[in-house]
């Protein structure tokens, strides 16, 4: 069988707000055929609730204070960027004799030129310059077919705007055909309702972009060796989700379909599957050699569901969102520890404005260096435990997890504060 292609599409701000997650209030039957064609990855988590550093881990299969993404890549969040030694997915592919094709936008690099894409498509290029009206790209990905070399396995990386606010954007309109889905972590008010009705259009038309790349890809006679990853960067954009390390923050949805691949079609992987997992995993199938400086696994067998030693944590992070908010994060089956490094009061400056504070009950303000959250009984993270005595081994067990996992990975935070490429930038200019 001839090297199969590949097809890595990460809309934004998705969650697990698709219906083969169980949320029954969306359109979403394009999920639904991947989902009964390929496998789910039923707890993959990202390493991280904010956009670049998310996807610079996917395609790069390392962690953001690894491969140089510990922020926004744009000039007004960081200007943070790919270390200059770090290998893209496109590239390794490009190496192993893939023709690379970047659809929509990318957002892990301050230039995608860099990045060994060979084609562009449908208005690609960065976040702030690319993307374009998701209803274009397949069409254009259809045409590109056309004059490909056919000799050669394709690697096709897709990104959208759809699903990242503004929702109504390119002429969404709002979905309550199946009625609303009201998040259990926030107030249940006229406004949120109405948020998450315009939402769920968003991802109506996220999922008819998926179902026509997915015609494309059978009309052409090549969805059989062609493995299609659809996930996601992070959660949703609400309160207590996007930009937070709740569930709702960093869970996010995975399928995986390769027909030629003998993948377990229809089944679930229910073990903890991370970002970082996703490189090397793709790397396996494709037969690949994997760098040594990975921190991700393959998860391959267990698409295919052979043995396979599963995860027993995940690891988060975030460095800078629009602020300097450095926290990491250990999640397991049952626990989630969180540990803050510096004063930040909102959970989430950028979210939890004044604007918005008045949809959580509570807990708006972080108040806490420590969080710990049993999951079985707490899965929205409601009560936290770091002060109760009872959980005090547990709290232990998972810092010097957390640590250690610091350690081996040689996390900067543990040498001091982290800048950012932008302060650096302005500070040389103010001097000079």
């Amino acid at each position: 069988m001839p090297q199969p292609n590949v097809v890595l599409f990460i809309p934004h701000d998705t969650g697990r707000f698709v219906s083969p997650y169980g949320y029954d209030t969306v359109h979403t039957p394009h999920c639904e055929r991947l989902a009964a064609e390929g496998v789910t990855l039923a707890n993959h988590f990202c390493t991280t609730p904010l956009c670049s550093p998310s996807r610079a881990a996917i395609t790069t299969g390392r962690y953001p204070h690894q491969n140089g993404v510990m922020g926004l890549t744009s000039d007004h969040a960081g200007a943070f960027d790919l270390y200059p030694s770090e290998r893209h997915l496109s590239q390794i592919l490009a190496d192993a004799g893939y023709e690379g094709v970047l659809c929509g936008f990318e957002h892990e690099c301050r230039d995608c030129t860099r990045l060994g894409f060979e084609h562009t498509l449908a208005g690609s290029g960065t976040w702030f310059n690319g993307g374009g009206d998701l209803r274009e790209q397949p069409a254009a990905i259809d045409s590109w077919l056309d004059q490909r070399d056919a000799t050669r396995p394709f690697y096709l990386q897709m990104g959208c705007h759809e699903t990242h606010q503004e929702w109504d954007a390119f002429e969404v309109e709002p979905d309550t055909s199946r009625g609303v889905w009201m998040p259990p972590y926030l107030r249940d008010l006229p406004e949120i309702r109405a948020e998450m009705a315009a939402l769920q259009g968003s991802v109506r038309r996220l999922d008819e972009g998926l179902g026509g790349l997915l015609d494309v890809l059978e009309r052409r006679g090549l969805a059989d060796n062609t493995i299609v990853v659809f996930t996601t960067d992070h959660g949703i954009d609400l309160p207590r989700a996007k930009g937070t390390f709740y569930d709702a923050g960093i869970g996010t949805f995975g399928f995986v379909r390769w027909p030629a691949g003998g993948l377990a079609a229809g089944s679930r992987v229910a073990s903890l599957t991370s970002g970082v997992d996703v490189l090397p995993t793709l790397l396996e199938a494709v037969g690949v050699a994997t760098p040594d400086n990975l921190a991700g696994r393959s998860f391959l067998p267990a698409l295919r569901s052979q043995p396979y030693e599963p995860r027993a944590e995940v690891f988060a992070e975030k460095t800078y969102h629009d602020t300097y908010d450095p926290t990491r994060v250990i999640r397991t089956e049952r626990w989630a520890y969180h540990r803050h490094f510096e004063v930040n009061i909102f959970c989430d400056l950028r979210l939890a404005t004044m604007t918005r504070r008045h949809y959580w009950d509570d807990n708006w303000f972080r108040g806490r260096h420590e969080e710990l959250y049993e999951l079985q009984s707490d899965p929205h993270s409601m009560t936290n435990l770091a002060d109760s005595a009872e959980h005090a081994a547990v709290k232990a067990e998972l810092r010097g997890r957390l640590l250690a996992w610091m350690r081996d990975t040689n996390d900067p935070l543990l040498e001091g504060p982290v800048s950012s490429p932008l302060y650096q930038q302005r500070m040389a200019e103010f001097q000079s």
